[in-house]
């Protein structure tokens, strides 16, 4: 009976992924290609890289030495070719076909070209105001910890 159960599991999940993944034409993932091309989305991928490391090597010297090697390693598993069918897959999960020609078209107008250009900067000081705030707030994080920690230990106690 649980062999006949699970047979009957696995082929449901079988069927589910085979009609979602069906569901996605050719043409759908043209338009996310398309879409990559005009966001320039190797370059602001390969910058991204460049800036990620920069951040690492900032905080830690000690990098520097193996700046050449990470970026090799990232390259190889965070470049565009090396995510490019799982990026198509995503975004053909997530928008529609006319979706991502619509968002084609803005990222093929001039507004749409600067937007793209200044997507790494505009992450990078996203990243930097995010750090901000919390070093700046870190001891009210410590505090909160301190206090959780206490009513876990208190109800651990109850529980005995």
């Amino acid at each position: 009976m649980k062999k006949v159960a699970l047979f009957v599991f696995i082929s449901f999940v079988i069927l589910i992924n085979y009609a979602t993944a069906s569901e996605v034409t050719s043409s759908h993932k043209m338009a996310a290609e398309r879409l990559f091309i005009a966001m320039d989305i190797d370059k602001t991928l390969t910058q991204m890289i460049d800036s990620m490391l920069k951040m690492e090597i900032q905080k830690n010297q000690q990098l520097t030495l193996y700046e050449g090697v990470m970026r090799r390693f990232f390259l190889k598993y965070l470049s565009y070719e090396a995510l490019k069918d799982d990026m198509v897959r995503i975004y053909t999960d997530e928008l529609t076909e006319e979706n991502l020609n619509k968002t084609a078209e803005f990222f093929s107008s001039p507004a749409g070209k600067k937007f793209s250009e200044k997507q790494v900067v505009l992450f990078q000081k996203g990243a930097m105001l995010g750090q901000s705030r919390v070093n700046k707030n870190i001891e009210e994080l410590k505090k909160m910890i301190e206090i959780e920690t206490e009513r876990l230990k208190s109800l651990q106690n109850q529980s005995k």
